[in-house]
């Protein structure tokens, strides 16, 4: 899986710390984990992860500091594309709690 990550609002820090990407599988349990560090900008991520996850979610403790957030995750649908399914104004409405939160 390619993307990338970073902030799309221009209202936040400078710098994310410890960022992390989550897959999540059909029954929501962590397949894998990718850190991806402090965030500055945006950054190219290239992860291979088996088996396929159906949820795919970033998460940072920064990002919850900011005022007006709106964090994206991503869901696997049933052609196999995965989408933009939602965006959480707080971790509670994420389709899965990462450990870490």
């Amino acid at each position: 899986m390619d993307g990338t990550v970073g902030d799309t609002t221009g209202t936040g820090p400078d710098t994310y710390e410890n960022v992390t990407i989550y897959f999540y599988s059909n029954q929501k349990k962590l397949i894998q984990l990718e850190r991806v560090g402090d965030l500055t900008g945006r950054k190219e991520v290239s992860v291979a992860v088996k088996p396929v996850p159906k949820y795919i979610i970033i998460d940072s403790e920064d990002f919850w500091e900011v005022k007006r957030i709106s964090v994206m995750y991503m869901q696997r649908m049933e052609n196999g594309n995965y989408s933009q399914s939602g965006q959480a104004t707080s971790r509670d409405e994420l389709p899965v709690v990462p450990e870490g939160g």
